[in-house]
């Protein structure tokens, strides 16, 4: 849903003369297409958290999809704040344990495996930026009215510095993949 990363991706494409990758700028929830792939990658979308977004996810492909998303123990402090003032309810993780997606794919007869990988960071983003990310985010699960975009809004004016957002994140990812 980020052009600005598809286009670091699509530059990335291109420093490898790679020429049969094809990207789209959509959400899950949005997305549809007539055709069918080779592999079908999705990189942390929490839209893909249970049985019917992975059967969405293998109805495009062909062969192989390849799912990196959140495992346990990660954090983020603006997720975590957001969702402490959206919700009054602590946020255990960033999204549902890669364990319930294994066992997803599993009782599904199909044999995924996994990598691990630990990353610490500290993404910058200008309020604006921040706001179109997080009221993306939180309207995935609900939070989409005018009352939970000012909550989101007046916290990350509150929690900037000079206009720049700074999270402190700690993630703990996990890449599934699997054939069809």
């Amino acid at each position: 849903m980020s052009s600005e990363m598809l286009l670091v991706l699509k530059n990335r494409i291109s420093h490898h003369g790679q020429s049969n990758i094809k990207t789209v700028c959509d959400t899950w929830d949005q997305f549809h297409s007539s055709e069918d792939y080779d592999v079908v990658f999705s990189s942390l979308c929490p839209a893909i958290h249970d049985e019917k977004s992975l059967a969405k996810m293998e109805g495009y492909s062909q062969d192989y999809c390849v799912l990196l998303t959140v495992a346990r123990n990660s954090h983020s402090q603006i997720r975590q704040d957001l969702h402490r003032i959206l919700t009054d309810q602590p946020l255990v993780g960033l999204s549902p344990d890669v364990i319930y997606i294994l066992n997803l794919l599993y009782a599904n007869e199909k044999y995924p495996n996994v990598k691990f990988y630990k990353i610490r960071t500290e993404p910058e983003m200008t309020i604006e930026e921040a706001f179109e990310t997080y009221s993306i985010y939180y309207g995935i699960f609900g939070f989409n009215n005018t009352a939970s975009l000012d909550k989101i809004y007046h916290y990350l004016k509150n929690f900037s510095q000079n206009d720049i957002c700074r999270d402190h994140v700690e993630m703990n990812l996990a890449l599934v993949y699997w054939q069809k």
